[in-house]
């Protein structure tokens, strides 16, 4: 059976229980304050969502049980945090970064390049790697040499993180892949 083959107002009824439930888990990790927890207690909010008649219950009976957690999961909490993530202009307006030309703007991870000379990626923590490594690759396909190379680190405040050290080790790869880290508050 197609998409095609469902009439549309069953259509209709289920994008809408899916726009309920999202919203609902939405506020719900509002008052959690899910950016701010770790692994354990988000594990423990998603098995409480599944659970819950009204969340995981609503979604099961669309497309059953097995598929809710990975639905919550890769769709309703990504989007989540795409709606908590500081947009890169603003943020680099506020850090009193100006420019005058945007020549590229890129994706995973979000970088924006200015002036042929100034390259600006924003990460969140737990991505740092391919942050660092993508933006030592873009400047080198730009030419090699940036005038600024900024890596801006968000959600860190958390884990591994919070230690000096571990930070302390993320700068030093940067150093040497000419990146400069920056913790953003």
């Amino acid at each position: 059976m197609t998409l095609l083959d469902f009439p549309p107002d069953l259509l209709a009824s289920e994008q809408s229980i899916k726009i309920q439930v999202t919203g609902k888990i939405h506020a719900l990790a509002d008052q959690a304050d899910w950016c701010h927890l770790n692994i354990t207690q988000k594990t423990r909010l998603y098995e409480s969502w599944i659970l819950d008649p009204t969340l995981g219950g609503r979604l099961a009976a669309l497309m059953g049980t097995e598929k809710v957690h990975r639905y919550i999961k890769d769709t309703v909490m990504r989007a989540y945090m795409r709606t908590k993530r500081p947009d890169l202009p603003t943020m680099l307006k506020r850090m009193s970064f100006r420019h005058t030309h945007l020549v590229q703007s890129y994706e995973k991870p979000h970088a924006l390049l200015y002036d042929h000379t100034h390259l600006y990626t924003l990460t969140v923590a737990k991505e740092w790697r391919m942050a660092l490594l993508s933006a030592y690759e873009r400047a080198t396909f730009v030419g090699g040499h940036l005038d600024r190379n900024l890596v801006l680190i968000t959600d860190h405040g958390f884990d591994r993180f919070l230690d000096q050290g571990y930070r302390g080790m993320v700068e030093s790869a940067g150093k040497r892949l000419d990146v400069d880290v920056h913790w953003v508050r």
